[in-house]
């Protein structure tokens, strides 16, 4: 049993989707596949659910996923425990380990390109690409779990010791059915959706975005009417499909096919407030090479 085979399986727990994981690890879906199922074949058990919607970990893939990252977590600190003092630091950076969180939803070419970029300069260092919940990922920086981030930038303003880069602009953008009487529309106010059914992310997975729009309602001189509180934007998309009410998304995430599966459109937001920009995050203290070159890279 491979490391490396260890490393995808846990990238594709993440994931809960072959096709993500190929984009995050930049190795091909039918290569992922082979993997999968020849440990499945090694271990002597099924690992995953399998359906339409993605992979979901059964109890053995659960199980394996735990030990794993224990082990994957190990052997990354083995390199530390054989380092001497008057180990050149270019003898160092090609045995960093560059830990990479980001938002699974959001459109990251950029970052993906940058990191194969990484990989031919450090081809000993390990770049690895995990895409994470809002909360999971700002837990994951301040516990050292990640390297560098690319997320909202409110949501580590007021976190000191942090380097906080601009990245990209990101805007809210309004979701409605497709038979909705704004749906001709290319750009609505904040202030005409005072009548309208909301729904909104519960306020645990994302208390930044949720405190956003609610305080643009309030600004707009009301508050706004929820008549559903979901668990993930995707599950937004579905009640407004089905006709249920209207609910946010954002223009830097990865809209391909969306309207037509879930049968909604998109409208931008004419009011300047509605912005949400990405940024990159890391901690100060941290002087990996390959973090730098990253920067460098994307021209940050």
């Amino acid at each position: 049993m491979k490391l490396s085979v260890l490393r995808n399986f846990i990238v594709i727990a993440q994931c809960g989707s072959l096709t993500r994981a190929s984009e995050q690890l930049l190795i091909s879906q039918p290569t992922l596949s082979r993997q999968v199922r020849e440990l499945e074949e090694e271990l002597g058990t099924s690992l995953f659910e399998r359906s339409k919607e993605g992979l979901q970990l059964n109890e053995a893939g659960e199980r394996l996923v735990t030990e794993a990252s224990d082990i994957v977590e190990r052997c990354d600190r083995l390199p530390s425990l054989f380092q001497t003092e008057r180990q050149s630091e270019s003898d160092k950076s090609v045995r960093e380990v560059l830990r990479i969180g980001y938002h699974s939803f959001f459109n990251m070419g950029e970052v993906y390109q940058a990191a194969a970029a990484l990989r031919k300069e450090a081809p000993k260092s390990e770049i690895m690409l995990l895409p994470d919940g809002v909360n999971e990922l700002r837990e994951g920086l301040l516990s050292n779990r990640y390297d560098v981030l690319f997320s909202m930038k409110a949501y580590y303003e007021d976190v000191p010791g942090l380097r906080i880069l601009p990245f990209r602009e990101n805007r809210f953008q309004l979701v409605v059915p497709a038979d909705h009487h704004l749906a001709a529309r290319e750009r609505v106010s904040i202030g005409e959706l005072r009548s309208e059914p909301f729904i909104l992310l519960h306020r645990v997975h994302s208390p930044v975005t949720v405190d956003r729009i609610i305080s643009l309602c309030v600004k707009n001189g009301y508050s706004p009417r929820a008549v559903a509180y979901v668990h993930s934007m995707e599950e937004g998309l579905r009640l407004a499909g089905a006709g249920q009410g209207i609910t946010f998304f954002f223009s830097q995430m990865q809209m391909e096919g969306l309207a037509q599966r879930y049968h909604v459109r998109f409208l931008d937001f004419e009011d300047a407030e509605a912005s949400v920009p990405l940024a990159l995050v890391c901690k100060e203290k941290n002087q990996k090479q390959t973090l730098r070159r990253l920067i460098a890279l994307l021209g940050l």
